[in-house]
């Protein structure tokens, strides 16, 4: 069972990034970006992807539209995914993020109340990841807030 979820962690990664890839830059979409942030949240539970990670905070410290830019595919990754672990891991680097000292991230605010999804079916197997999870969400937007 758990080769198999793996696996199609392996494929739902493969196909974002492949979307990712294919789609055409306009005002919100860069694929550099979208790419950075697909890898840097991908739902192999095992490995964190320091490198992407990287990459993630050099676009959210060369520009205040980067970082809006960045923030928008991270809460679209989010919003859309029912895994934990990308979320975790979205909100980790969400967090890391609001570490950087970059002018833009006094503007951004509350942040969304419909960014987690996670399936409430799952809740008797992961009810305290759950409960961690929407407690660091619960944190998070409460530092977003005043910053």
């Amino acid at each position: 069972m758990k080769l198999w979820k793996r696996a199609s962690g392996m494929r739902k990664d493969r196909t974002s990034l492949l979307r990712a890839n294919l789609t055409s830059r306009s005002m919100l979409r860069n694929p550099s970006i979208e790419t950075a942030v697909i890898k840097a949240t991908s739902h192999d539970e095992s490995i964190v992807d320091y490198r992407a990670t990287q990459h993630v905070f050099t676009w959210v410290r060369i520009s205040d539209e980067c970082l809006y830019r960045v923030l928008w595919v991270l809460f679209r990754r989010m919003k859309r995914t029912h895994n934990w672990v990308v979320v975790l891991k979205g909100l980790m680097l969400l967090h890391r993020v609001f570490s950087c000292k970059v002018p833009g991230i006094q503007q951004i605010g509350q942040l969304p109340s419909d960014l987690l999804n996670l399936k409430e079916n799952l809740k008797e197997k992961h009810g305290n990841v759950n409960a961690f999870i929407h407690g660091y969400y619960a944190f998070l937007d409460q530092k977003s807030a005043f910053t």
